[in-house]
């Protein structure tokens, strides 16, 4: 259910982007709910029901799912990273490929660090500064938009990040 409702998401993100409204496809909850099913999809995978001995969950993965597992974490946040660099907003790309290849690898992230929890990048991620960024990103997420209206008044020109 959780793949087929964000490929239902991902298509209506497609078929409702224009050139005279790119906000709909953007903004809309219909639109943008593929993150939330692919975050179900990712727990519903990681999550391990087999006890262990002292009554906790076993998370322990396999050597080789390891390495693998870290192969796949790495190709996630690189490319992450690549489109966090060349995403241009309003432009039909955003929603055709762009927005679905980011929510998939964001996944593949979520899911393999969440997995095995030992590669390079898990440690990476469970840095100070970045569980401190982690503490307050909604409420970074939240005033990032106010921020950006309040700059560009002050210099219209202006389109940083």
């Amino acid at each position: 259910m959780a793949v087929l409702g964000a490929a239902a998401s991902f298509a209506l993100a497609i078929t409702q982007w224009s050139d005279d409204d790119p906000d709909r496809s953007y903004l809309g909850t219909d639109t943008r709910a593929a993150a939330l099913f692919l975050g179900i999809l990712v727990a519903v995978i990681t999550v391990r029901a087999r006890p262990c001995a002292e009554g906790c969950w076993d998370r322990r993965v396999p050597a080789h799912r390891a390495r693998s597992a870290a192969v796949l974490t790495a190709a996630a946040a690189v490319a992450l990273g690549m489109l966090w660099v060349t995403t241009l907003m309003g432009r039909p790309a955003l929603h055709s490929w762009q927005l679905p290849l980011a929510g998939l690898a964001a996944a593949l992230l979520i899911g393999t660090v969440a997995a095995s929890g030992t590669s390079p990048v898990a440690r990476v991620l469970a840095s100070r500064p970045l569980v401190a960024i982690g503490a307050i990103s909604y409420s970074l997420y939240l005033w990032h938009w106010p921020v950006r209206v309040f700059l560009r008044r002050l210099w219209p020109a202006w389109d940083g990040p």
